[in-house]
């Protein structure tokens, strides 16, 4: 779920639409009157673009970015995900490494740490190719869509939540969560 987020504050940030897996999820936010419409096959939308004064170079500029982050990303979350394996593996053994345990760790906390700077380059490098006033917008814009997406996660939370007491069983958290 928090990659996803990440994933749409970057997306925001350009306009761009990097798959159509985003495009046409299950609960999609509610329109937003002030919103630009987008063109999901062509990329960045040029309601956006427009808005925001991009020119043609900048915006595929800003598209080659997207590309170049969601690919970094996919790899560490390729290596998030075996180290999490890994960790869970160690855990779950009959005899405890101590020492094994926390190197792996330490590993699955590296790649967090990772992930969370290769999303703050890129963020940084598309900003540096914005202006202050189109900053400023990117983060109105960007401070709605968090908003909205705060909004979803709580419907499905609460629906999670009435579904589990109508059947009487436990939430994820009860049950002891996950690395």
């Amino acid at each position: 779920m928090k990659d996803t987020y990440l994933l749409l504050v970057a997306v925001l940030l350009t306009g761009l639409n990097v798959g159509p897996g985003l495009a046409e999820m299950d609960n999609p936010p509610p329109p937003d009157a002030n919103a630009q419409p987008m063109d999901h096959k062509r990329g960045l939308g040029q309601g956006l673009a427009s808005e925001l004064g991009l020119s043609a170079d900048k915006a595929n500029e800003i598209k080659n970015m997207i590309h170049e982050t969601r690919k970094t990303m996919i790899k560490l979350k390729t290596d998030r995900d075996l180290a999490k394996a890994d960790l869970e593996h160690l855990i779950s053994a009959d005899t405890l490494d101590e020492k094994a345990i926390m190197a792996a760790a330490d590993k699955l906390a590296q790649i967090n740490a990772e992930m969370t700077k290769a999303q703050v380059k890129a963020r940084l490098a598309m900003s540096a190719t914005l202006t202050p006033e189109q900053r400023a917008r990117v983060n109105q814009l960007r401070q709605g869509m968090i908003a909205r997406f705060k909004e979803r996660r709580e419907g499905r939370q609460a629906a999670g939540r009435e579904r589990r007491s109508q059947a009487g069983g436990e939430s994820g958290a009860d049950k002891g969560g996950e690395f």
